[in-house]
């Protein structure tokens, strides 16, 4: 829920130090046309979580660096709303592309998948494990004959490219066996 949302970020970031620590948050659920995502938890009714109220979350909560993952539908319709200097959006689809691989029968989505289970165990950096993502999915669409192709997304802020650089080259060291 938005609340359990809220309150989750409240208590992640009263836990980090919020000017240098980066959050990742994941959110994966269904996406519409308007750009909300749907929330359900029956029998309760419960408020989708749009573009809007996702930024006030994260804004109210203090975090700084933060890189937002969304896996659903439409959901390259949210990355205006989260644009900043200090965030990485990766989203599973274009403003206006519907996603694959979401359902009853699917452990992940398409992109999750692609992202978690592939991309961040080959690539050495968040926007590598993005880009052998979206690779990965563009076969799977290929193979499937989906179209349109879901057209996966990414927005980097400015102060987020560099730490990146940062964070990049710190796992570089820790692969290497160096200390940080």
């Amino acid at each position: 829920t938005v609340t359990n949302l809220r309150e989750t970020l409240n208590e992640i970031a009263a836990s980090i130090d919020v000017e240098q620590d980066v959050v990742m948050v994941y959110l994966a659920s269904h996406g519409s046309r308007d750009h909300v995502l749907t929330v359900t938890m029956p029998p309760l009714e419960v408020a989708p979580l749009t573009a809007p109220a996702l930024r006030g979350l994260l804004d109210a909560s203090g975090i700084k660096w933060r890189i937002v993952v969304i896996s659903a539908c439409y959901s390259g319709g949210f990355i205006d709303a989260l644009k900043d200097d200090y965030t990485l959006v990766l989203t599973a689809a274009a403003t206006d592309r519907t996603s694959f691989g979401c359902g009853n029968e699917s452990d992940a989505t398409y992109f999750g998948e692609a992202l978690f289970q592939h991309g961040f165990a080959q690539a050495d950096s968040v926007l590598g494990a993005f880009d052998a993502a979206k690779a990965r999915v563009a076969e799977r669409e290929a193979a499937a004959r989906f179209k349109p192709p879901s057209d996966p997304q990414v927005f980097v802020g400015p102060a987020m490219a560099a730490k990146l650089k940062e964070l990049d080259r710190g796992n570089a060291a820790l692969r290497s066996g160096r200390t940080v």
